[in-house]
Order: C-alpha cells, then sequence, then structure tokens
C-alpha cells in the first residue's frame, strides 16, 4: 500500500481527526488491479498513548482511478489548519 497523503485536524487537545488516501493493487482471478482506499480515523489521547477509538474505510469506485482523473483525487484534499478556540 502507498500513502497518498494523511491530514491531522487537532479538536482538542486530546482528540483528533486524521483522514487521507492510500493506493493498493488487489488481485483477483490472476490479476491485478488498481485500488484507492479512503479512511477517517478519530484518535483520542488516553494517559501518553494515542488510541483510535473510531474509524471508517471506504474502496473508491474503480472508474474514479483513471488516469485523467487521479490528479483531481489528489489534488481534492485540502490542507486541514487546527481550530481556534
Amino acid at each position: 500500500m502507498v500513502a497518498r497523503g494523511r491530514r491531522i485536524r487537532l479538536l482538542r487537545d486530546d482528540v483528533a481527526i486524521v483522514h487521507g488516501s492510500e493506493d493498493d493493487v488487489v488481485k483477483q482471478g490472476g490479476r491485478g488491479f488498481e485500488a484507492r482506499y479512503v479512511y477517517l480515523d478519530v484518535v483520542m489521547k488516553r494517559g501518553a498513548e494515542w488510541q483510535i477509538v473510531g474509524s471508517q474505510l471506504a474502496k473508491l469506485a474503480r472508474d474514479l482511478l483513471t488516469a485523467d482523473r487521479r490528479r483531481l483525487i489528489a489534488d481534492s484534499v485540502l490542507p486541514v489548519t487546527p481550530n481556534k478556540p
């Protein structure tokens, strides 16, 4: 798997949202198919450790991975800035 990008949004000192995407090659019937997964994790600091408390993973439809759309997907991840209290 190849990470395409990751953004971390700190909501409080002990809670954050992590989201991004990863590319992979899925093998089926002896053939390889490109796949892109997007994910969102909610993490919480418990003591000195960060722990995932919620997670979601979705596979994008294969037609979204055509060469002319890859740039659009990669460019669609906007930078996230921390919330100001």
